[in-house]
């Protein structure tokens, strides 16, 4: 039996392998579509931010500002490389799901009662 005959037949036990596989390639869309966004809009405001902030006093909320600034998107640069590339693996993407749950650990106010939960079946 051929290796294609096979896989069809496996796809045709399990409907939910095609499930993920279309929740999978939707997030990628969607992991695009933000990235496209973010970086949009940084581009807009490039020029103000070099006139009026990298211009000034290099003070703690110029430092704040850095990182609000940037941080998130280095995350959606990581986030598109993970959900794109085949060269990624299992556990890299266990870590960077790890990561991710502990900056909304860290950095998240939440009321109590609420938290973060992670999918402990990667």
């Amino acid at each position: 039996m051929s290796r294609e005959k096979s896989l069809k037949r496996f796809i045709s036990r399990n409907p939910t392998v095609v499930q993920v596989g279309q929740d999978v390639k939707a997030y990628n869309y969607y992991a695009i579509a933000a990235g496209a966004i973010l970086f949009y809009d940084y581009f807009l405001t490039l020029a103000d931010e070099v006139k009026y902030v990298w211009s000034g006093k290099k003070s703690w909320v110029f430092w704040l500002f850095v990182f609000n600034r940037y941080f998130p998107m280095t995350w959606q640069l990581i986030a598109l490389f993970t959900s794109l590339s085949s060269q990624v693996t299992t556990e890299m993407r266990k870590s960077l799901v790890l990561l991710s749950y502990s900056v909304c650990r860290l950095h998240i106010p939440r009321p109590s009662g609420a938290n973060c939960q992670v999918e402990s079946s990667l």
